[in-house]
């Protein structure tokens, strides 16, 4: 219905040479969505997360992803 049922999408961002990883699958109802963020995204600088949300902010208004509440 939505295109975006059994969708997944992976950012990943370098820094520093490593590398970290945010997974999403999509579904159509919320308990079939899952994100997975790995550890180390937490340790990049804020300007860079701020980033991360925005791309994800725009995946979501794009229709071309569902992330979860929150």
């Amino acid at each position: 219905m939505n295109g975006t049922s059994d969708g997944r999408i992976k950012i990943l961002v370098y820094h520093k040479g490593k590398k970290r990883a945010i997974r999403h699958q999509n579904g159509m109802i919320d308990f079939d969505r899952n994100t997975k963020v790995d550890r180390l995204f937490y340790e990049l600088p804020t300007e860079i997360q701020n980033r991360v949300k925005e791309i994800m902010i725009n995946i979501m208004k794009n229709d071309q992803g569902i992330f979860p509440y929150g």
